[in-house]
């Protein structure tokens, strides 16, 4: 973001003002509103959770009865009696376990707003999305319990049917979504997923 665009937009001054790590607390917190992700002593995965606003917020929505453990290669400084943290990367394959150690059940909610390193080729930088989204779908197809809920962050592309074929599958109802924070020349928007059914292993 440049100074001048940073320093005219709403939302970064409201986070400062409401003390979230960033601005894209506007995001999940619209999302909620919209489609009641979270539940007091709800169990959350969040992936890709640095900064930490996504923590920050369903810690705050699920409450002391509740859990979030936030996923990401650059530690976190979020802190909860409800906040645990692993520095992982996503794709790792012993992430799983580690998340099964941590969170001890299935859980209620999988939150995805990691993303890689934009190249600025299109194409590239969707592909780069969908291995961060693959292995999203890989914790939830292990975790995730049936009739849950997950949000995931995905571009515009090609490629991208694809997932949207695998989580209409998996979930009772996908909504492809933008919230109002979203930048306006951003490729960005989520697939909010509800009522899950079960992915295929090849996801």
């Amino acid at each position: 973001m440049k100074l001048r665009e940073a320093q005219t937009d709403p939302f970064r001054r409201l986070a400062q003002r409401a003390g979230f790590k960033s601005r894209a607390a506007f995001k999940l917190l619209e999302m909620n509103r919209r489609f009641r992700l979270f539940s007091r002593g709800s169990r959350v995965i969040d992936l890709g959770s640095s900064p930490g606003s996504w923590l920050q917020v369903a810690a705050a929505h699920v409450g002391p009865s509740g859990l979030v453990v936030g996923v990401d290669l650059t530690p976190v400084q979020v802190v909860g009696e409800n906040i645990r943290f692993i520095q992982s990367d996503i794709r790792s394959p012993e992430l799983l376990e580690a998340l099964r150690s941590a969170v001890g059940s299935r859980v209620d909610v999988v939150l995805l707003d990691a993303a890689p390193k934009f190249s600025g080729i299109g194409d590239v930088d969707v592909e780069r999305q969908i291995e961060l989204i693959t292995g999203a779908l890989r914790i939830a197809r292990h975790l995730l319990r049936r009739g849950g809920k997950a949000v995931i962050k995905a571009l515009e592309g090609e490629g991208t049917r694809e997932v949207e074929r695998a989580l209409r599958e998996g979930f009772e109802r996908v909504v492809r979504y933008r919230p109002a924070a979203v930048r306006r020349h951003s490729r960005e928007f989520y697939f909010v997923c509800l009522g899950f059914r079960g992915l295929e292993a090849s996801s």
